[in-house]
């Protein structure tokens, strides 16, 4: 595993794919929305499309926190009350969740439901005089989520033992869908296509026998700072540059650290993650923003995870510091 570090000086956050300026007519473009953002996929093939809508459309039903209807909004709405059939796309993503709950002693965890709401309102309130007490998180704290959730295979039930606990899939559910979408593809005979969700990317094969090429964006100027090439390969960013609010000479990210269930507190700008899985990379650039490089290198190095490549921005005194593990 190998440690690096350099200044730049500028700021460089998010990801954007860059090849679609180029794109000739043997490659098709069409875009979706969902999960609250904008989905792109760019094909050689463009009778692909029809099933890229019938799952985007299955699993805003799963995730969507909006919709009093959807899966996720529906066992909330019964928690401590009783079991809800789900489907089993659902039970597949909490069982997910809860491996990556463990691998990373909680710090991913999507049994933050509450709180993130809680933040998030307060983050869209004007004049803002004061965060929430301590005693307003102090209900969420100690839940013991593991023991919390019921899941019965044989009912195809989930259910949620304390009213307190809301499921919140907002640190997974992009990466979830673009793997699922990337299956759907492979499986369909394509052997190139470029998956963009959000900026949750998975680029697989060749785009006119050469890499995809993946831009780090700077959101402060147009254009872009860094090219990365990229093949089979999945990456996503996460940094608390687009929701925040200043309170006092500090800035409170809507990024929340299960911990201390308030938003993160630290001089990393944003983290990008590459990876095989979109999954994989999601929710590692949200659990490594919160653990910052150094805990993040001794978590790599501890579960052997020398196949992820992490960059992180940091901000320094003057400048911006670029420091990427792998």
């Amino acid at each position: 595993m190998a440690l690096s570090k350099k200044i730049i000086f500028i700021l460089v956050l998010g990801i954007v794919f860059i090849c679609g300026c180029s794109i000739k007519k043997d490659y098709y473009k069409k875009k979706f929305v969902a999960l609250g953002t904008f989905v792109e996929i760019t094909s050689p093939r463009d009778d692909v499309f029809d099933d890229i809508n019938i799952i985007l459309s299955s699993t805003e039903h799963l995730f969507n926190n909006y919709d009093l209807n959807s899966e996720v909004s529906r066992v909330n709405s019964f928690a401590g009350i009783k079991p809800v059939v789900v489907s089993p796309q659902m039970l597949d993503a909490i069982d997910l969740a809860l491996v990556y709950y463990q691998l990373t002693d909680g710090i991913f965890d999507v049994c933050l439901g509450k709180p993130i709401l809680l933040w998030k309102e307060f983050i869209t309130k004007r004049n803002k005089k004061y965060i929430p007490e301590d005693s307003q998180l102090d209900i969420f704290k100690n839940l013991e989520v593991l023991s919390q959730l019921v899941i019965d295979r044989e009912k195809s039930t989930l259910f949620i033992r304390n009213k307190d606990i809301q499921l919140d899939f907002g640190g997974m559910a992009k990466g979830y869908v673009v793997d699922l979408l990337a299956e759907k593809l492979i499986r369909k005979g394509l052997e190139s296509f470029l998956i963009n969700a959000g900026g949750d990317i998975y680029a697989y094969g060749l785009y006119k026998d050469k890499k995809w090429q993946v831009g780090i964006k700077n959101p402060a100027n147009p254009g872009v700072s860094d090219i990365i090439e990229i093949s089979d390969k999945a990456i996503a960013t996460s940094g608390g540059y687009e929701q925040f609010f200043d309170l006092e000479g500090q800035r409170y990210s809507h990024i929340i650290d299960p911990r201390t269930l308030k938003p993160v507190i630290n001089n990393v700008l944003s983290v990008t993650v590459i990876s095989d899985s979109c999954l994989v990379s999601d929710i590692f650039a949200t659990t490594f923003f919160i653990m910052g490089p150094d805990e993040t290198q001794e978590f790599i190095k501890e579960n052997n995870f020398d196949k992820l490549t992490v960059i992180f921005l940091v901000k320094g005194k003057e400048t911006i510091e670029e420091i990427r593990i792998n």
